[in-house]
């Protein structure tokens, strides 16, 4: 997989760096002088703000002095404030040289230059671009700087790219006239510029002209100054040091000051769709494109079963706490967890975690907590319910016993409690009772507990192959292309430069071929946004079809050997990120499975390799870089359909390869051909292998697999 890292907002940039820049000192752009100087004609000097700051002969335009003429009128009037001088507009805009602008912004009328703001000139009575700005000048707007050039970030004219509309870009100046680079999704993308000004109005990035930014106060602004605002971090109260010392145990509601004032996480927030996730800490960040938090809030709140196989569990107390008084060791811990799924076969047993104690906070969660974790390689069980509880032998930092919070007093208690959230709670929290009924462990001695159900993160994954095997339809070949024969691409496969016919090996026969596969990810291609879907819908078990898509596929069959009589053993092999349905042959896969020894006896492999999701003719109308569309940070809903719909693929496959039996008469390449069913194997590397791990724990029908370019964890990566 290919790394690339993109970012549309630069918050700290040496344009307002503190730097030489005395009176008279050399310099090439105004960056480099002091405030309050300006670097003209390669020297730093002392900004005008009037046209009597000027030399005889010379006029004050956006802090220059610059050739011009005051009318006679004015030179020879002493009062003048008696003289109806036209007014300089403020244009509620930070010019490139961190002051505001003064000005007229483009389109505004004006009789004179200096009328217009910095970067502009007065031009058939309207204030508009020069367009004569050199490469490493100060600019506002695309339009200010000379042929050739666009308007960076920095707010200096540089060199402009050949991005098309639709492309991939990473900065403004990338695009080609006319448009401006975009975040869509996880990526940077080049659209048409808007028409509004440094200080004019905007609801979105792609109101403005390039390359500036909507900034929060609804403005077109340089990125440098648009004032965006990061997360400072959930507002927290201060310790309770008058009340009883407690852990934290808030049932939710809408006047709630603060998420993990309930243990999470917590059967308490289940829904029938998802959980109820009310006062989690949402940022307001427009940084990326799009909410990124929001999007995975609103994910977790309509579409899941249950929590992680490796959730973090967090406590929160009422002030602070003596951490030598949390401990999971020894005969009498303070912190424990245990299953307490009644029919599970590890009911009662507890686990290997750790802990982690601190006074203070983070940005999501305030001070005083305790985050409990259960290690990377042993994940928690499926469909399971656990408890991690706290007892009275916890401590403050002055050694105060606790004693239980008001809510948690009633979800402990023997009898259920009035009230709709207290009796729901009261229903979650019957298992953790009856275990600790049946331990002959007081309630009472208990202080904070969180109960919850893991999801099952398998059922989906088995599901996909029921509902493949399922069809009514049985998989076949469409169009087929041996190569080295009257045709060297398939018209829907072939992009005119890097998917024909390769033919690098004589050792095998290079077949391409089309066959029509399942579609099981709702919405629109490429699933760029949340809007967009990418979601994989499930009813009673059965994954929901969205239609069909060609397929694009490779075979290599041995060219100098006999097809064994149950066919040709053959390997599967998933491409990585970047790659195609070509991968294969072109890395050399094939030809080193053409003739293979195994114990003493020669064996030839056939191979087979398709584009991933997201890859060649997969991405819907999209040129963009597939790694951006396949590892869609920005959509939920896409990240885990895009692997959902890869597994799907090779199970599609794996069915296909079975049912391809043509005999000599109706084979493409003149001999019968089919696969040994007893013989198949699976090679993923890279983003194939992620859809690999799923693949090959549910194919039954797959004898060995092989994946190379793994991730470990995504929560460690």
């Amino acid at each position: 997989m290919k790394c690339r890292h993109y970012s549309s907002v630069l918050l700290a940039l040496t344009l307002f760096a503190c730097g030489g820049g005395e009176d008279d000192e050399t310099c090439t752009r105004n960056s480099q002088c002091f405030s309050g100087f300006v670097c003209d004609n390669g020297l730093c000097v002392e900004a005008c703000e009037l046209n009597l700051d000027c030399p005889s002969g010379e006029i004050c335009t956006n802090g220059f002095c610059r050739p011009g003429q005051v009318s006679e009128d004015i030179a020879e009037v002493s009062d003048l404030g008696a003289l109806d001088i036209p007014e300089v507009q403020e244009s509620n805009a930070i010019g490139p040289d961190g002051r505001p602008m003064l000005g007229n912004a483009i389109g505004g009328a004006c009789t004179a230059t200096s009328e217009c703001r910095f970067g502009l000139e007065c031009s058939d009575d309207t204030c508009q671009p020069a367009g004569a700005a050199d490469e490493g000048d100060l600019c506002v707007v695309s339009g200010e700087c000379a042929e050739g050039l666009a308007c960076g970030l920095t707010a200096t004219c540089e060199e402009r790219g050949a991005v098309e509309a639709g492309g991939a870009c990473a900065s403004p100046s990338e695009c080609v006239d006319g448009l401006r680079c975009n975040l869509l999704g996880p990526v940077g993308v080049c659209v048409e510029e808007g028409s509004a000004d440094a200080g004019q109005d905007c609801t979105s990035d792609a109101s403005c002209l390039s390359p500036l930014v909507c900034a929060s106060n609804d403005t077109c602004q340089i990125p440098a100054v648009a004032g965006v605002e990061l997360f400072s971090g959930v507002q927290c109260e201060e310790n309770d040091e008058d009340g009883d010392f407690r852990v934290y145990f808030e049932l939710p509601s809408d006047s709630m000051t603060e998420f993990f004032r309930l243990p999470f996480p917590n059967d308490i927030r289940l829904t029938d769709t998802g959980m109820d996730l009310r006062g989690f800490p949402v940022p307001n960040l427009g940084v990326l494109g799009a909410e990124v938090i929001s999007g995975y809030v609103n994910a977790l709140e309509n579409n899941t079963r249950g929590f992680s196989t490796s959730a973090k569990v967090y406590f929160r107390f009422s002030r602070e706490f003596d951490f030598a008084s949390v401990d999971g060791r020894g005969d009498n811990p303070t912190l424990r967890i245990v299953n307490i799924t009644p029919d599970s076969p590890g009911y009662g047993r507890g686990l290997s975690y750790s802990w982690f104690s601190t006074n203070g906070s983070g940005r999501f969660i305030c001070q005083n907590y305790v985050a409990v974790s259960f290690g990377n390689a042993a994940p928690l069980d499926p469909s399971t319910t656990y408890a991690v509880f706290l007892t009275d032998g916890v401590r403050d930092s002055d050694g105060n016993t606790p004693v239980q919070d008001e809510d948690f007093a009633a979800v402990m208690a023997s009898e259920r409690p009035s009230g709709a959230a207290r009796g729901a709670a009261w229903d979650a929290y019957q298992p953790f009772r009856t275990y600790l009924s049946e331990q002959e462990i007081d309630a009472e001695s208990i202080m904070g507990a969180a109960v919850f159900t893991t999801m099952d993160p398998t059922v989906e994954v088995a599901a996909l192959r029921s509902s493949i095997r399922s069809r009514a339809v049985l998989p076949a070949l469409n169009d087929i292309v041996v190569c080295g024969g009257d045709s060297e691409a398939l018209d829907g496969c072939h992009d005119g430069e890097t998917r024909a016919c390769i033919n690098p090996d004589e050792g095998f026969i290079e077949i391409h071929a089309t066959y029509t596969a399942p579609v099981y990810q709702q919405g629109d291609r490429p699933y760029l946004t949340p809007d967009a879907g990418g979601n994989v819908i499930f009813v009673d078990g059965q994954a929901q079809n969205d239609g069909g898509e060609e397929i694009c596929m490779s075979l290599t069959i041995p060219a100098n050997a006999e097809m064994p009589e149950a066919g040709w053993p053959v390997l599967m092999y998933a491409h990585g990120t970047g790659g195609d349905f070509l991968s294969g042959i072109r890395n050399g896969v094939s030809g080193l499975l053409t003739n293979v020894t195994v114990g003493e006896q020669e064996v030839g492999f056939a191979t087979v390799s398709i584009d991933g999701v997201q890859h060649g003719p997969r991405r819907g109308d999209s040129t963009l870089d597939p790694e951006v569309l396949f590892f869609n940070f920005l959509n939920p809903a896409a990240a885990l359909g895009n692997v959902l719909q890869g597994v799907a693929d090779y199970f599609y496959l794996t069915w296909l390869l079975e049912h391809i039996d043509y005999d000599s008469e109706n084979s493409p390449i003149g001999e019968a051909l089919r696969f040994d069913t007893g013989n198949m194997y699976f090679w993923g590397h890279s983003q194939g292998a992620t859809v690999g791990v799923p693949f090959l724990a549910y194919e039954s029908n797959v004898r060995a697999g092989l994946l190379t370019g793994a991730g470990g964890s995504l929560t460690l990566s």
